[in-house]
């Protein structure tokens, strides 16, 4: 029986438990999804020794986390690893530990499938949105680009780009590289290579062109006391200004300016305990103050018990530190005057920060980004380019494989000929023939996502047609989560871009966001033409080297986003041929587990009883010492 390991230790399994074990890359029958390696379900003896293993799960009242985490699991034969570096998850505990182990891609998955592209650290991007920062971002190939997209009517206008009017892109790229990196791992693959995928990039397409929640955040006083908290103080001397104890806020007591800008802040608070002995003659005004770097700003008297509130405008700059303290002023002519107040609430806020984007102030990616699930945007780029994830736990390597290495890889074909087992009473050497390839239909689509603003819903549509009456007429094989851009002509220029319709002539000078359209994706041309950007009331000139034209389809380049206009001829041409001959067979093989274990999914196998190569995609329920049923599909 192959051993089942969990976080380094040999788990004690059921009597007569079989291990079966899937391992498996995308099926071609099914585009959409992306499939990672697992085994069926084990059950565990419930000893103690299990128990602590996964952490205590038969312990309803135990307070190890371990529980409520993924150990990392293996499962291992006689010939070595099955899977190595999966993770186990516990699925029930009843008078068993019932659990499974998945793949090393089930957590990478798993950790992003809730994570927006906003979760992404964009810190080290933030600039000055000024003209000058604009002009010098033209020629990126990374980070920020501020495309030639046509936003507000500029393809008929022309002349100068206003870039009041046109949001900056954020490199496609960008976003692949930094969502791996976010889970320690490194991207790989030929397709970082590829000149057109370096060039795509993400418009600014949302609902409003405003700063975003971190730049909110940041500039944002948002803090409340932890508990209730008393002060209390005492002075035989006249004094002003004397330090009762700074007001403790929960997750930190001081706030720091990261810009220039005037704090609009409010307070509102609750005195639960009032006492003040003061004695003959003397006097005692307690303070409820704001202080910027140590200098009292603001200040409300606290004269009794209960509720107030204040607020205050405070001028800052980067580096500048906001707090809260109780100070007390005495005038003591004999004796001591003292006091002890207990705050049981208090709230320290800034009014909503304006989110109007205006030159000279800070930009975040956040701003130009759509809050895009991770697992979904990486999904539409794999879509996009006919791509398999192969994830490698052990050296954090994600690498993306182009479906197409099927073809190019012929040469190297492994002949598994003698694995092949004819079926016990039958005369063909496969169980099950089929000349479908899963859901396809008789004209397949592969769209974008759908956009009210586009003239033509069908915009870079593709379509792969197979000639069989019997399937049903129309399937969607692919849809990504961009919408298209609709290619129009600079009237002075003659230049093509994207238009992506956002602002309207708001009659005063200027232009209102009045469109909200679906995320876009464009790529950038350069090497077309100089023209100049303009703030409104400066304007500098780009060389054409530089200039970064933002387009989808422009039908004098090869290279466009359509898919039918160069995506299906250039990256699913391996399926349009598998499509055209499609075949698939099941066939019992005889594997040994390091066969499963170092199967390439991405090199042919030979067949010579089939009379040719095959892709597997999967082999399902592999038991060690049993036969095993494989579809293979030939190429």
């Amino acid at each position: 029986m192959p051993q089942v390991i969990v976080d380094n230790e040999t788990i004690e399994l059921e009597q007569g438990t079989v291990i079966a074990v899937t391992r498996q890359v995308n099926d071609i029958a099914e585009m959409q999804n992306r499939q990672a390696d697992y085994s069926a379900r084990i059950r565990a003896v419930l000893t103690a020794r299990n128990s602590s293993i996964f952490g205590y799960t038969d312990h309803p009242n135990s307070t190890q986390d371990k529980a409520y985490q993924t150990p990392v699991g293996k499962i291992r034969g006689s010939g070595g690893p099955i899977i190595e570096d999966g993770v186990a998850r516990v699925l029930n505990v009843t008078d068993a530990i019932e659990f499974m182990i998945n793949g090393p891609g089930f957590t990478f998955w798993n950790d992003i499938s809730g994570l927006t592209l906003h979760d992404i650290d964009w810190a080290d991007l933030d600039f000055e949105y000024t003209l000058a920062n604009i002009v010098a971002y033209a020629p990126n190939t990374s980070g920020f680009v501020p495309s030639v997209v046509d936003y507000y009517g500029y393809a008929d206008i022309g002349g100068n780009l206003d870039i009041r009017y046109t949001p900056l892109s954020v490199f496609f790229h960008e976003c692949v590289t930094r969502i791996a990196s976010a889970q320690g791992y490194t991207v790989a693959g030929d397709v970082l290579s590829d000149d057109f995928y370096l060039s795509l990039a993400l418009p600014f397409s949302g609902d409003k062109w405003q700063h975003s929640d971190r730049y909110a955040e940041e500039r944002s006083v948002d803090k409340s006391l932890y508990q209730s908290q008393s002060f209390a103080d005492f002075s035989n001397v006249s004094v002003n200004n004397k330090t009762a104890a700074q007001v403790a806020f929960d997750g930190g007591n001081a706030f720091t300016a990261i810009d220039t800008t005037t704090l609009d802040l409010s307070v509102s608070y609750n005195v639960s305990s009032f006492a003040k002995n003061a004695g003959t003659g003397n006097s005692i005004s307690i303070k409820l103050v704001i202080r910027k770097n140590g200098a009292v700003q603001a200040s409300q008297v606290i004269g009794q018990a209960g509720a107030n509130t204040f607020a205050a405008s405070i001028p800052v700059v980067a580096g500048d530190v906001i707090d809260m303290y109780v100070l007390a002023d005495y005038t003591v002519t004999s004796g001591i005057a003292n006091y002890q107040i207990i705050i049981d609430s208090l709230n320290f806020y800034t009014d909503d920060i304006d989110r109007t984007i205006d030159l000279g102030e800070t930009l975040t990616a956040e701003s130009v980004l759509p809050k895009m699930n991770q697992k979904t945007f990486l999904k539409g780029f794999m879509n996009m380019f006919g791509l398999v994830p192969v994830i490698d736990a052990s050296s954090k390597t994600l690498t993306f494989r182009y479906f197409d290495e099927l073809y190019t890889n012929q040469a190297n074909a492994v002949d598994y000929s003698d694995k092949v087992v004819k079926p016990s009473g039958q005369k063909n050497w496969y169980t099950s023939k089929n000349t479908r390839l899963g859901k396809y239909g008789q004209i397949n689509y592969f769209r974008f996502a759908p956009d009210d603003t586009l003239d033509d819903p069908n915009y870079g549509r593709g379509s792969i047609t197979v000639n069989d009456d019997s399937l049903e007429k129309e399937y969607t094989a692919v849809e990504l989560p961009f919408a298209a851009s609709e290619s129009v002509t600079v009237n002075v220029s003659n230049v093509r871009i994207s238009r992506i319709p956002l602002f309207t002539d708001d009659g005063a000078g200027g232009y209102e966001q009045t469109e909200s359209p679906t995320q876009r994706i464009i790529y950038i041309q350069r090497d077309v033409l100089a023209i100049s950007y303009s703030d409104g009331s400066t304007t500098t000139p780009v060389s054409s080297d530089d200039v970064p034209w933002g387009n989808f389809i422009n039908p004098a380049n090869t290279q466009n986003l359509g898919f039918n206009n160069n995506l299906l001829s250039r990256y699913w041409a391996w399926l349009v041929k598998m499509l055209d001959q499609s075949k698939r067979f099941g066939v019992l093989m005889n594997l040994t587990a390091t066969d499963v274990a170092n199967f390439d999914f991405f090199t042919p196998i030979y067949i010579k009883q089939l009379g040719g190569l095959f892709y597997v995609n999967k082999i399902s329920n592999f038991v060690e010492g049993k036969l095993t049923s494989v579809p293979v599909v030939r190429l």
